[in-house]
């Protein structure tokens, strides 16, 4: 059996022994971890040495949340996240209707209208301007709203009669006619309605998207709202031994509850790097879109306004209970502290007790730190997007004042109730750059420089174990992931330099290497 030795460098295991010099693999999992003259006592001196020359080893990332196969769709769509007007977007927009053909749709992703000079969201009467033979959707970065123009109102069948759906909004003139905008449930449903590319080459962006969570570090990746359409692309790359991460898929409770029973080979378990983790639901929006469901009203211009659920609490403890009878973990979408409140309050009537199920809250952006003892208790697992802290802290400001926004993603909070919170990016709501988020909880800098929560900052090996050891964990795979230690899965990566070292300022700045997964390099820089 073909065993390799590194060594020449730091090795940090992120487990009891912090560092050490020599680490051995063998089968795609760790043998010897320890002093170099003790490796040779434990495997031999007939192996394959490789010298890292003074770089450093730790155990590669877990993604928490994010979707994959949303990622990877909008690998083919029109880029508008550096757009800081409608301009610009229009600029953008105009290109790819000239090279598409005339009816065909025209998708645009990514741009923040808290970004925008106009500070507003594109709607009908500005997308009509770019084209009224193309039809044209423009999406959100947070993926929960955006806007279509006249023919594509017209294709997905919004009109004046059409009515809300439940937590979702259709955006109106003052004539009632609807005026492009469309949010939360509306527009998640008109997005399904959309023709999709054809199998090949969406088997072709999933590997792309799989390559750039590689370049991140990035071992394990999570498909974090996973509809029939999806699963069956997932299960297609898996057979045809396409996935070379292993990807945990979580079903859409509410779209299609049967998944999990109709795939029963990959619920749990890995099945070719795929497997059914659980159940997701949404309960809520998000904060900067103002359509997280607040206890209290958004602070600029909201009239009272608090955001709204997304579903009511009978409905909640419907879905809560049936899987908690199935013994499937659920995650649950919920920026709010009414939204937490609500899954809190709804999980807490269920048949929890002995048994080990982690439910998990995701996003937890307003959780507050009075309601940390009760997701405690529960035995909840908090997965904060701490990286808002950069990207729309400033927002924040806005919309709530300082001291609420202040207790965004409460990292030191939830650490001091020793509960094992865990981080993600919500890929593809931004880059799986999982180094940035560790730099948001050390430093909490607001884009425009504001310390947020000074109080809620936490150490760089805190942060570091709530993307590898804390999401093993939150998947039920302590055993196999997270730390580098014997018996576990060789996942791990090659950087340039310790995140432990360097001052916390440059920890952005870090470089990966190389990615290993089962002792494979699957990426090198």
């Amino acid at each position: 059996m073909h065993t390799v030795l590194y060594t020449g460098g730091k090795i940090l295991t992120f487990c009891s022994q912090i560092s050490c010099e020599a680490m051995a693999i063998r089968d795609g999992r760790i043998l010897f971890i320890g002093s170099l003259e003790k490796a040779y006592e434990v495997v031999g001196k007939n192996i394959e040495i490789r010298e890292l020359s003074g770089d450093v080893l730790m155990p590669s990332f877990l993604d928490a949340h994010s979707h994959f196969t949303a990622f990877a769709a909008t690998l083919r769509l029109v880029p508008l996240g550096g757009c800081r007007s409608l301009k610009e977007i229009a600029h953008k927009l105009r290109d790819k209707c000239r090279e598409t053909v005339s009816g065909k749709w025209v998708i645009g992703f990514g741009y923040d209208h808290t970004m925008l000079a106009e500070k507003r969201h594109p709607d009908r009467q500005f997308l009509d301007t770019i084209s009224i033979s193309h039809p044209i959707m423009v999406s959100h970065v947070s993926g929960h709203m955006g806007g279509v123009n006249s023919r594509a109102l017209d294709l997905l069948g919004i009109c004046k009669e059409t009515v809300d759906p439940d937590g979702g909004k259709i955006g109106r003139g003052a004539d009632g006619r609807p005026d492009g905008y469309l949010e939360e449930r509306a527009f998640i449903q008109c997005s399904e309605k959309i023709p999709q590319p054809s199998l090949e080459e969406q088997l072709g962006l999933l590997k792309k998207a799989q390559e750039i969570y590689f370049s991140y570090g990035i071992t394990t990746i999570q498909d974090g709202k996973t509809g029939n359409a999806e699963f069956t692309l997932l299960k297609k790359a898996a057979e045809r031994n396409m996935l070379s991460a292993d990807v945990v898929a979580y079903a859409d409770m509410a779209s299609c509850p049967e998944l999990l029973h109709e795939n029963p080979l990959y619920c749990s378990n890995y099945r070719d790097r795929l497997k059914l983790g659980g159940y997701k639901l949404f309960l809520d929006g998000s904060p900067q879109g103002k359509t997280a469901w607040m206890e209290t009203p958004y602070r600029k211009g909201s009239d009272g306004h608090c955001g709204y659920p997304a579903m009511q609490d009978k409905e909640l403890y419907g879905y809560l209970s049936r899987a908690v009878d199935e013994r499937m973990q659920i995650m649950a979408h919920a920026n709010g502290d009414a939204a937490c409140r609500q899954y809190i309050k709804e999980y807490q009537k269920t048949d929890y007790r002995k048994k080990d199920i982690r439910p998990v809250l995701i996003h937890a952006q307003l959780l507050r730190p009075d309601q940390l003892p009760a997701v405690r208790d529960l035995d909840m697992i908090p997965s904060f997007f701490t990286a808002h802290i950069y990207h729309w802290g400033d927002t924040h400001i806005e919309n709530f004042g300082l001291p609420r926004a202040a207790q965004i993603s409460p990292l030191a909070s939830a650490l001091k109730e020793k509960i094992p919170f865990t981080m993600h990016q919500d890929t593809p709501v931004i880059a799986p750059n999982m180094f940035e988020t560790i730099w948001c909880a050390v430093n909490r800098l607001t884009k425009k420089g504001v310390l947020l929560g000074k109080e809620e900052r936490v150490d760089v090996h805190t942060a570091i174990c709530a993307v590898t050891q804390n999401v093993a964990y939150q998947y039920h795979e302590e055993k196999e992931k997270g730390t580098l230690s014997v018996g576990k899965r060789a996942d791990f990566i090659r950087l340039d330099r310790s995140p432990l070292e360097v001052p916390k300022e440059e920890l952005c700045s870090i470089q990966i290497k190389e990615t290993y997964k089962d002792g494979v390099c699957v990426w090198r820089r």
